[in-house]
Order: C-alpha cells, then sequence, then structure tokens
C-alpha cells in the first residue's frame, strides 16, 4: 500500500502476524502444561473454574435454542440478514470520508495577513487586536506570535505574520458562556474564525496541526495545484476556484500561495522610434539607471576609508513626473524625451513565481468546515476542474493527495485479500464451495462497523478501515471454526 497509510498497515501486519504466531506457540507449549494443572478428568477443580464452565454451559443452552429457532425460520432470518447487509451499506451515504480524524491536541496555528504594502507598524497593530481577543478567552493558555512574515509562510514580507496558539488541556478549559459547555478545540477554532472576522482589514487562516504529520505540503486536508500557461488567466481562474469553494459551505480557510507585490512601474522601449531617432536600447538603460540608482562620479577619502560619490536625480513625489523630464542623447548628441522613445505602465508586480513541473502553477487550499466530508470536496473540486478551459488543470498535492493515493490502495488491498483468503482456505479445505460460505460472513463484519460508525458520529479514515480490517479477520476466523466444525460433525454422523 502506498503512503503513509501503507506505513501504518505495515506496523498493523507485523502486529498481527506477530500475536497469531505467539498463539500458536502458546496452544502448543503452555496450554497443555496448564489444562493438565487445573482439569483433572475432564472437569476443572477450582471454584474459578467451575463457574466459567457453569457459565459456558447456561451459555451453550442459550445458543442451542437460538440456532433451533434460526433453521426453523431459515428464510425469514435470510431475508432480515440481507436487508440488514443493504441497509448498512446504505448508511454509508451518511457516513463522510476522511484521511484522518481531527483530533483536541490543544495547538493550532493562526495566520493572519492585511493588504500588500501594509507597513509593519500597521501589522503589529492588527497583530495587538487579534492576541487581545484570545488572551481574553479562559481557553487560552500560551500564544506564540512573530509579525512581518518570519516563520510564518510569507517570507519577510512586513504585511503578515503568525500565532501558536496553546490552549488548555480538556477538563480545564471552563464554559463558554454562549453554549454553556466547555469547547473542544475545533470549536475553539471556529468561534475565533468568526469573531476575528470582524476585525477590518484583515485575512485570518487557522491551520490544525493535528493531522499536518500525514502528507506532504502544507498540511490542509485540501490541497491541490491550477496550473496554466498565462498568469494574469491562471490568478483570475484561482480566485474564481477559491470563491466557489467558499460558497460550496464544505471549505473554509480557502487561501492560495499567489501574492501581488507592490505596483512597480515598468519602462518599455520603442524600439522603432528609439532606431529612428538615433537612441539605443543601452542608452535607455543607463539613463533609468542614472535616475534610479546614480552614477558613480568619483571617490573621495576621510579618517582613512575610502567613499564612493554617485550623481542621482532628486527623487520626487511621483517617479512618472521624472520620468517625463528626464532627456537622453542619441548618437548626434541631440537631447531627445526620453518619454518619445520608451512608454510607463504601472502594474502590480508578483512577490513569487511558482512552477511545478515546468509550469506556472497556484496552490490552492483550504480546511474542511465543521461536519464536511474531504471526500465530497474533493470530488467537488475535481468538477470544477473538468469546467476550466483548456491548457489549464488541476493537480492534487499534500493531504489530498495521500487520500486518494491512500483509499485506491486499500481498495485494491482488501480485493486481494479477499482473493488470497478463498486460495488458501480452498487448500485447507480442499473444496471450492466451503470457502465460499466462509466469506459470505463478511459483508455482516462491514455492517457492524457502519451502524456503529453513524451511531457513534465518526468518519470512515484510516484508522476505522484498519478496524474494519481486523473485524474482517475475527468474523472470518469465527466462519471457518463453524464450518470445520459443522464437517466434523457431519463426517462423524456418515461413520
Amino acid at each position: 500500500m502506498k503512503g503513509v497509510i501503507g506505513k501504518f498497515f505495515l506496523q498493523y501486519g507485523v502486529t498481527i502476524s506477530l500475536a497469531v504466531a505467539l498463539s500458536l506457540l502458546e496452544s502448543l507449549t503452555i496450554t497443555p502444561m496448564r489444562t493438565s494443572s487445573f482439569v483433572h478428568s475432564g472437569h476443572r477443580t477450582s471454584k474459578l473454574g467451575q463457574a466459567f464452565e457453569l457459565f459456558m454451559d447456561r451459555w451453550r443452552v442459550f445458543y442451542e435454542k437460538s440456532l433451533a429457532w434460526t433453521l426453523r425460520w431459515r428464510w425469514s432470518v435470510l431475508i432480515a440478514s440481507l436487508v440488514f447487509v443493504v441497509a448498512s451499506f446504505y448508511s454509508l451515504s451518511f457516513l463522510n470520508r476522511e484521511l484522518t480524524p481531527v483530533q483536541d491536541q490543544s495547538l493550532f496555528m493562526l495566520r493572519y495577513m492585511l493588504p500588500v504594502g501594509s507597513s509593519l507598524k500597521a501589522t503589529d497593530s492588527k497583530a495587538k487586536e487579534i492576541e487581545n481577543w484570545l488572551r481574553s478567552r479562559p481557553e487560552l493558555s500560551h500564544l506564540y506570535v512573530a509579525i512581518g512574515g518570519l516563520g510564518s509562510g510569507g517570507g519577510s514580507d512586513s504585511n503578515s505574520g503568525m500565532m501558536f496558539v496553546t490552549l488548555k488541556d480538556q477538563g480545564a478549559r471552563g464554559k463558554d458562556p454562549k453554549t454553556g459547555k466547555e469547547l473542544s478545540q475545533q470549536e475553539f477554532m471556529g468561534m475565533a474564525r468568526q469573531e476575528l472576522a470582524q476585525i477590518p482589514g484583515v485575512k485570518i487562516f487557522m491551520m490544525d496541526l493535528s493531522s499536518r504529520g500525514f502528507s506532504t505540503g502544507k498540511g490542509y486536508p485540501i490541497e491541490f495545484i491550477l496550473q496554466g500557461p498565462d498568469w494574469d488567466k491562471l490568478a483570475d481562474l484561482s480566485e474564481q476556484m477559491k470563491k466557489e469553494m467558499r460558497d460550496s459551505g464544505m471549505m473554509v480557510d480557502v487561501d492560495s500561495d499567489f501574492l501581488e507585490g507592490m505596483p512597480e512601474i515598468q519602462i518599455n522601449p520603442k524600439r522603432d522610434e528609439a532606431a529612428r531617432r538615433g537612441v539605443s536600447i543601452g542608452d535607455i538603460g543607463n539613463t533609468i539607471q542614472a535616475m534610479i540608482g546614480g552614477v558613480k562620479s568619483g571617490q573621495y577619502s576621510k579618517n582613512g576609508h575610502r567613499y564612493d560619490i554617485y550623481v542621482q536625480l532628486e527623487k520626487s513625489s511621483d517617479p512618472r513626473d521624472e520620468f517625463k523630464s528626464l532627456l537622453i542623447a542619441n548618437d548626434l548628441n541631440n537631447l531627445i524625451p526620453l518619454s518619445q522613445v520608451s512608454s510607463v505602465v504601472e502594474k502590480p508586480s508578483l512577490q513569487q513565481v511558482t512552477r511545478v513541473n515546468r509550469q506556472r502553477a497556484i496552490t490552492i487550499y483550504a480546511n474542511m468546515a465543521p461536519g464536511a466530508s474531504q471526500e465530497k470536496a474533493l470530488s467537488f473540486i475535481a468538477g470544477k476542474a473538468k469546467a476550466l478551459p483548456p491548457t489549464y488543470f488541476v493537480s492534487q498535492s499534500g493531504a489530498a493527495k495521500t487520500f486518494q493515493e491512500s483509499f485506491n490502495s486499500l481498495i485494491f488491498a482488501l480485493v486481494l485479500g479477499i482473493i488470497v483468503a478463498y486460495m488458501v482456505l480452498a487448500t485447507q479445505f480442499n473444496s471450492f464451495l466451503d470457502p465460499v460460505v466462509v466469506l459470505m460472513a463478511l459483508p455482516f463484519s462491514f455492517s457492524g462497523a457502519f451502524f456503529a460508525l453513524v451511531l457513534m458520529g465518526q468518519t470512515v479514515n484510516m484508522y476505522s478501515m484498519i478496524g474494519i480490517l481486523l473485524l474482517m479477520g475475527i468474523v472470518k476466523k469465527n466462519s471457518i471454526l463453524l464450518i470445520d466444525f459443522t464437517n466434523s460433525f457431519y463426517a462423524a454422523l456418515l461413520l
């Protein structure tokens, strides 16, 4: 099995195999010696042993009566069993499917972001508002704050930051005045998400760290990469995709790694006009460099140190005004306005350019809304991906990719396990029919598990699938014992 789930099932398989081997060793060595000490002439001699035998005798009588009743109403029992199995598989529609369930670890991460260009002072001010609200809550234990992008995934940007929020242990958080009960970590995150969203001019994103170690990427349960050839079109599609994800009601904290930077002035040479006036592209570049960075005109020494002297234009409030006043010398030493041989375009810049497999890429990620299914959310995204324009596509990554790979390999392992089980049983029983009868009990292991998950409000996830596999093994072993006993009983009758 692939991915992280394969590592868990490897440990599970080794554990079960060793347990069976030790059980065989114990039954062949220690059990006979123990029986010789506590059982004499086929009867137990200790009071505890006699009480256990009495308990088993009563259960044997109950089993005989229930078996006789079942055989008398065999068709009714078969029909009721079939209805039970069908109803249990129908209950799957009420179960959410996810890679791993969220856990209350009393720890989560909060990211906050202000508009591009915000000063560090403004970011610090908003961070204090968030911090004041968190410290006003009785559930809070510790709080770590980083401002200016340090450690927040935003590089050194002055408009972002992050917080590690540590809650008190369960049972020590106190009751929430609104709900009248103690809030879990996920309930506290939902409340904080709503309350902090009221702070103007700041975006809040939260991350539950309980399942972050089960996948690559940023650790969000929903994470995929939108790829295409054109950045502007890609940015528009990512914004549209994020809006549809929010409107679906299945996802919250929807964000991406596409970040626009500060507006920049781009000076584009007019090559035809420059050639007509005898101005080279190098002259244009040197003139703009002199305007912005200055030109080294000499050096001077002071106190044993040598310093460079740069000459540049005096800064004005608007760089575009400086551009209009610049003159550039052509090959005849005639001064030509720079605006005649180049144009100025002002547009937002990109803080970073991301590529995946040599394609322009924007990674979009989100958390699951309370009670939402990770599988349904991924299906929703897959449906939206089909409507993308040609040459634009979506590829799963992170926890979403791990989820799909894990459950695909899990289904393959289940089918392969049933086939191998049939082959082994056919060899043991020397029959093609007896293994079919044994494996007919397997659907009932699913049935009980599915109904239990529905009643307890749980999900189908990696841990519950491990439990279902274990339950399948127990049911199959019980069926083997019943079929083997039945065959032995009829063989004795024939003799």
